[in-house]
């Protein structure tokens, strides 16, 4: 059975499905070579890319994109450490 988080953004559900472990390997070198505050919209795009939306199409605001970026991340068995600004760089850390 897939594991699934559902994520809200611009008043719309979608339900997003957990990486695989090459996505992982992807995620994780998005960690290492995008610039910081680019981490959780590209995180984000690969989430959507998953369920065939292109991000491009998508309105959310930053508090969104956050909680978004928050919940890819611990359905990643990932944690963002709270009180953390993904759009000023995100650290995460595995739960």
């Amino acid at each position: 059975m897939a594991r699934t988080a559902k994520i809200t953004l611009d008043g719309k559900d979608y339900e997003i499905k957990a990486f695989n472990l090459g996505e992982l390997e992807e995620v994780t070198d998005i960690f290492q070579s995008a610039k910081p505050s680019s981490v959780p919209f590209k995180v984000l795009a690969k989430a959507l890319g998953k369920i065939d939306v292109p991000i491009v199409s998508v309105d959310a605001t930053l508090d969104e994109v956050t909680a978004a970026f928050r919940a890819i991340m611990e359905l990643s068995g990932m944690k963002v450490p709270d009180g953390t600004d993904p759009s000023k760089g995100a650290e995460v850390k595995p739960v």
